[in-house]
């Protein structure tokens, strides 16, 4: 029964996701990897994007493999967002609605923490590892222009795209008394489509016709991550004994580092000319280019600090900075002015009692967070600018007398492409996650 409606949930955020996302449009996909998604899980993006120094024991980070040995259970995690988003040109603007699965993890300690408290042991080296996909970059844009030529007349310009990457993620982190170390093993893939369509509409004959181009490129390639985490504990003993893991005092500092990676495209093009009167293209005047070659270019390289202190379970503060190595980007098939970035980030979250019984309220947590920095796209030589803000919240939930948790982030925020160009968007992130405490629990028979 759990399992059907655990299906019929799949499937119905699936499906509802997927007719959201075809509203998107964003002009500015229409270079090179088209617009970047935030592959930050819905925890992690409510506590101030705190991806170099977020862990917890029933949540992942998929961005940062050293965060992995931390967890206590199986965690299964699936997140969604919806998005609003008012695109400004001056006196003109745009408005939509979109939004998309935004991730799905799987994550497990290797070693159980049930066979470990059973035993009797204290284990030194921990061991967690955990696969994720989510989308990478998305490129989804319909639009077109008339312009009014004195030689040619009316032509009008139509330009639409769709398709993206994804990324699929393989992590492993190991821990050995308050230090954590990680390798991730990030592959992109994906294929974007582009179409660019000319249209005489004041002339007839063979000017009358449409001229169109479309580029399929076919994208992969891998990347290695590696990160790193140390704890120190200030209150490690409480009237001589261990102090409680919720009651524990921390500093984090976490780090991480991606060296620069390189990308395959293949591109297959195809030219053609089509009859308005005839309703069909002209064959005599098609030509299809299919490239069998791949084409390998350098893509980015990626690196992170960040700090954060812990009062036990009940809250925490953090500060993170994100920098990106793009000035090397050059992917044929999918040309850009990209520049190197970085994102300043701060956040923090509150518990009012981790382990209240009676109050729903008490043992939710409350987030909040702040980013400004740059992104790699730079348009009409002005770099992407972004500031934005979120809140958060997350309450547990009990599934079959296991720990389950809901989380849900509102950011919004603003995007500047230019002085002309902006654009304003609030965003909407769920986080389901599903917690198992019995895999690779031993069972022991009298």
């Amino acid at each position: 029964m759990r399992k059907n409606l655990f299906n019929l949930f799949l499937f119905t955020i699936c499906t509802l996701t997927a007719g959201i996302a075809q509203q998107l449009h964003n002009p500015f996909s229409i270079y090179g990897m088209g617009e970047f998604q935030d592959t930050d899980p819905t925890t992690v993006v409510s506590n101030g994007w705190a991806n170099q120094t977020f862990y917890d024991r029933f949540h992942v980070n998929t961005n940062n493999a050293a965060s992995y040995p931390y967890l206590l259970s199986t965690s299964f995690e699936v997140g969604i967002n919806a998005r609003y988003s008012i695109l400004n040109n001056g006196p003109i603007n745009y408005k939509y609605w979109s939004g998309q699965l935004a991730h799905m993890s799987l994550a497990f300690p290797v070693f159980s923490p049930y066979n470990e408290l059973l035993e009797k042991r204290n284990r030194k080296v921990h061991w967690g590892m955990g696969i994720a996909v989510q989308p990478y970059s998305l490129v989804a844009y319909n639009y077109e222009f008339d312009v009014d030529d004195p030689n040619a007349g009316l032509v009008r310009n139509k330009h639409f795209g769709n398709g993206g990457t994804y990324k699929m993620v393989y992590n492993n982190g190991v821990s050995y008394k308050d230090f954590s170390f990680g390798v991730g093993l990030h592959y992109i893939f994906g294929k974007i489509i582009r179409n660019d369509q000319i249209e005489f509409l004041d002339n007839s004959g063979a000017f009358g016709n449409i001229t169109s181009k479309e580029n399929e490129v076919y994208v992969k390639g891998l990347q290695f991550n590696f990160s790193a985490m140390y704890n120190y504990i200030l209150n490690p003993m409480t009237d001589g004994k261990k102090t409680d893991y919720d009651k524990q005092k921390r500093i984090t500092v976490g780090a991480s580092f991606q060296p620069m990676s390189k990308l395959k495209s293949r591109v297959d093009a195809v030219d053609f000319v089509y009859s308005r009167q005839l309703g069909t293209s002209i064959s005599d005047t098609l030509s299809y280019l299919q490239s069998n070659q791949e084409y390998k270019g350098n893509y980015n390289s990626t690196y992170g600090v960040g700090l954060s202190y812990q009062h036990g379970a009940k809250w925490q503060v953090n500060v993170n900075y994100d920098g990106g190595v793009y000035d090397q980007y050059n992917v044929k098939g999918l040309e850009a002015d990209y520049r190197n970035t970085g994102m300043f980030k701060i956040g923090a979250e509150w518990c009012p009692e981790p382990n209240s019984f009676n109050s729903f309220l008490k043992r939710s947590k409350y987030r909040l967070g702040f980013r400004t920095g740059t992104m790699p796209l730079a348009f009409g030589g002005e770099q992407t600018k972004v500031t934005a803000g979120v809140i958060g919240y997350g309450f547990p939930v009990y599934v079959n007398r296991q720990i389950s948790h809901v989380n849900i982030a509102f950011e919004g925020g603003q995007k500047t492409y230019s002085e002309k160009f902006k654009e304003k968007y609030f965003n909407i992130r769920l986080g389901f996650n599903l917690n198992d405490d019995y895999w690779f629990l031993k069972r022991k028979f009298d």
